[in-house]
């Protein structure tokens, strides 16, 4: 395996020394995810070796276009976290009810013989440290219940890991031919197991885990059938497929394959070397050119830039789009209003709509019909400097006093007063006779009357309680008649704005039965009232 690292190192130094870097892609980062290495199944060394190769070979690639990798130990450990790939544990006590399974069990439930001899070895030279995992109540290793690394957990572990790109790799070794397979004549590989192995190396020691294969790497049975051939077949390929997902979507936004072809099956290492570092070139040449492009050079590669066309110099957001602060539409560079309240409409130009133009954003408008051309308050509506609720433009009182009801113009409505007029006439015993005293008292009531047209009144007769109550009911009625008609006839008011009624005797003033009361129990009276406005 050290040939494979050392023509993978004078590979890439040469291709590092040859490929200017593209400044467009500064300050991108990508997350390689460790090789699903299918080309060395019974060969633990080999496979860690080899994986960490790849993952080197890549990371060189993309330090060419000043592209940042993130270490693949944060990686391994996201995978870890999301349940992604299952962590091998290790119990040196073997003790028979320990809450651990020992690392023998399960490698050799899990790996060839070969892989469980260099995995031992490994451990007992203290070079690998294990991490401890819950035993099954069959103290083996079971299949693992690895989760599907699908769009969703590759954009969580994008967003955790801070990621622009994401890159899988898989290296098989695939029979070009037909011929029967060798699989039955390998001790055990852990593909036909569905285990896949999964190396990593953090602060210089050896990590080991496993996932589900269809889990973690799915293969199609065409391709199974056909990953190994006979041993000395010669017509054998090592394949190196990579693919590179948004790391926002998750979505697949390149592939590709690499196929070196390799005389036997057991004499690979220069085929794989040779592979990977294919692989590496095609990453350069192709994914960043036809994928890692930046038109606009806002530093978000077009296949997940949103726009494109962002003119040159303007800060943009994580799709690519110039930053919009305050998320009304309008990108800041074409935005006069930078800090419009949320959920605000606004104009083209990025600030809150102000329908009437009369100054007052409609948000914060309570008038917004107002007409074109009018003088508005703090609110947007009409002034009203009376304070009448009648807006000055319609206003033809402008100075009404405060606390004045107005009408529809504005103008302080009338304030109306009571005015009274009281008509009092006594009369002689059993008489219905106006007696001359009393004209200059009906001429005042007369011209009550004409000064109020509309005023009404009953005029009232009343007795005293000498006679029978039957003769001083219509005599009290004459009395009524008597004054109604001196107002109609001397002072010309219209007989239908009077009524004369007789009360009799069962009004008095004074029921005291005495001669000196009786006179004012012997009377007409009237009250006429109206309203005057002022």
């Amino acid at each position: 395996m050290s040939a494979i690292r050392f023509a993978i190192a004078g590979s890439l130094a040469l291709l590092t020394a040859l490929l200017p870097a593209n400044s467009r892609a500064a300050g991108k980062s990508i997350i390689i995810l460790p090789l699903a290495d299918y080309s060395t199944m019974d060969s633990l060394t080999s496979g860690r070796l080899q994986s960490q190769a790849a993952a080197d070979a890549l990371t060189a690639a993309m330090a060419t276009k000043k592209v940042n990798v993130i270490p693949p130990a944060k990686a391994f450990n996201a995978l870890l976290v999301h349940g992604a790939i299952t962590p091998l544990s290790h119990n040196k006590d073997l003790r028979p009810n320990a809450n651990t399974i020992s690392l023998e069990n399960e490698i050799s439930d899990a790996l060839s013989n070969r892989m469980q001899n260099e995995l031992k070895a490994l451990i007992n030279a203290e070079q690998v440290r294990m991490t401890p995992g819950l035993a099954d109540p069959d103290n083996h290793l079971p299949k693992p219940e690895t989760k599907a690394l699908g769009n969703q957990l590759l954009t969580s572990i994008g967003n955790e890991l801070g990621g622009d790109y994401i890159l899988r790799g898989r290296m098989i070794v695939k029979s070009i031919s037909n011929a029967q397979s060798l699989q039955r004549q390998l001790p055990t590989p852990p593909v036909r197991r569905s285990i896949l192995p999964i190396y990593a190396t953090i602060d210089h020691e050896e990590r080991y885990a496993v996932a589900a294969a269809e889990s973690y790497d799915p293969l199609d049975d065409h391709m199974l059938s056909g990953l190994l051939g006979p041993q000395g077949d010669q017509s054998q390929v090592v394949r190196m497929q990579l693919w590179a997902h948004d790391a926002i979507t998750g979505k697949t936004v390149w592939s590709s394959i690499t196929e070196v072809p390799h005389g036997s099956l057991w004499a690979t290492n220069g085929a794989s070397a040779a592979a990977i570092n294919a692989a590496a070139q095609t990453l350069i040449n192709d994914f960043w050119t036809k994928v890692a492009i930046d038109s606009d050079g806002d530093g978000i590669f077009d296949a997940s830039d949103l726009c494109p066309d962002t003119p040159r110099g303007l800060a943009v957001d994580a799709q690519g789009c110039p930053v919009d602060s305050d998320k009304d539409a309008v990108p800041d560079y074409l935005d006069k209003c930078p800090a419009t309240p949320a959920g605000v409409a606004v104009d083209a130009e990025g600030c809150p709509r102000d329908s009437d133009n009369d100054g007052i954003v409609d948000y914060l408008e309570h008038c917004p019909d107002t007409p074109a051309g009018i003088e508005v308050d703090e609110f947007g509506c009409p002034k009203d400097s009376d304070g009448d609720t009648v807006p000055d433009y319609l206003d033809k009182c402008a100075d009404t006093p405060a606390g004045r009801e107005v009408d529809a113009e504005g103008c302080p409505k009338p304030i109306l007063e009571p005015v009274t007029m009281e008509l009092r006439v006594e009369f002689d015993f059993d008489k219905s006779i106006i007696k001359p005293i009393y004209r200059e008292h009906l001429q005042q009531v007369a011209d009550f009357l004409n000064a109020y047209p509309d005023t009404a009144a009953e005029i009232e007769g009343h007795t005293d309680k000498e006679g029978t109550a039957a003769y001083n009911l219509k005599l009290s009625q004459r009395r009524a008649e008597a004054v109604r008609q001196y107002l109609i006839d001397n002072f010309k008011i219209a007989p239908e704005r009077l009524t004369a009624r007789g009360y009799g005797e069962s009004r008095p003033l004074d029921d005291t039965d005495t001669k000196k009361i009786n006179p004012k129990n012997r009377r007409s009276v009237a009250v006429f009232n109206t309203m005057v406005a002022r």
